[in-house]
């Protein structure tokens, strides 16, 4: 069975390498798959990765206080989760330099995070065990991890002696904005077991409008409002593709924030396309001075 393990940072990459060689000791039948290549920029992503995705039953996340909030992590962390149907309990974020669960935040949050230790690795291999179609007797993996647990704390160990703690940044209100989409938004139709196939297309529908509108509603934190007047336009080219228009070209900094925004409110799936379009600039001017005649004609009563 292909067990799919995901990293970012050189201590992230550590724990994935020394987890990809010690559970195919208490579990036979693992197949696990991690890249050699650190995720930047998405540059990971591509054919490889998606054939490797493509047969995985399960995922591990090794997460770091420094790397839970990079997109691409969480971006493959959707993708295995869409993988194997939306079985939260089948993606595991594995949490390296944390002191508990809670303490995650973002889009992790809501799978079944486990400490780094051996309770929570055991949990992680038993569920990577129950998910197999012939799953090892409990009895029979508690004998192995118990076994073979030594030669993995030591390695983990090592890690920990020669690779310092990460620290994340303090999160700002925009991050929390944006953990709290992440939770509430609703990818998969399983997520309503108990409704009605048009109760669910409308729920779906909602939770596409309700993350549009908050990406639209976050744009502002890249691109300030001039007075009250917004400097671009949206339109939606059906769920494929986002078309961001402005009167004047954006730098690359703004761009990446953009797309940063794009991928975890509407979702990477979707396509950002930016265009420059001189006569928004008309538009725009125009709706400001009808504002600021509006402002005088009150400010006369």
């Amino acid at each position: 069975m292909k067990v799919f393990i995901s990293w970012s940072g050189e201590k992230s990459r550590a724990v994935a390498t020394a987890f990809h060689d010690w559970v195919v000791q208490v579990l036979n039948n693992a197949q696990p798959w991690m890249s050699d290549t650190d995720i930047d920029a998405g540059s990971r992503w591509g054919v490889q990765i998606d054939n490797e995705l493509e047969g995985a039953v399960f995922g591990v996340i090794c997460v770091s206080p420094d790397n839970q909030d990079k997109p691409w992590l969480n971006y493959e962390a959707g993708a295995i989760s869409k993988q194997v149907g939306g079985i939260e309990t089948r993606v595991a974020p594995l949490l390296i330099d944390f002191n508990s669960p809670s303490d995650i935040d973002g889009p992790m949050s809501k799978f079944h995070a486990k400490l780094a230790n051996k309770e929570g690795i055991s949990s992680i291999v038993q569920s990577i065990n129950n998910a197999m179609n012939t799953p090892r007797p409990k009895e029979h993996l508690d004998k192995a991890i118990d076994v073979f647990w030594p030669s993995f704390s030591e390695e983990l160990d090592k890690i920990n002696a020669t690779q310092p703690a990460p620290t994340a940044e303090a999160r700002s209100d925009r991050a929390i904005l944006e953990e709290v989409l992440q939770i509430t938004r609703g990818l998969h139709t399983n997520q309503f077991p108990d409704r009605s196939l048009t109760e669910r297309r409308q729920m779906l529908r909602k939770q596409r409008s309700d993350r549009r509108e908050t990406f639209r509603k976050s744009i502002n934190t890249v691109l300030p409002p001039t007075g009250k007047i917004d400097q671009w336009m949206l339109a939606f080219n059906g769920e494929d593709e986002v078309r961001f228009t402005t009167a004047k070209e954006l730098t690359a900094n703004q761009m990446s924030q953009l797309r940063e925004l794009h991928d975890k409110t509407i979702g990477p799936t979707s396509n950002l396309t930016f265009l420059v379009d001189a006569a928004e600039l008309d538009r725009i001017e125009a709706q400001r001075e009808m504002l600021e005649t509006q402002s005088d004609d009150d400010g006369d009563e």
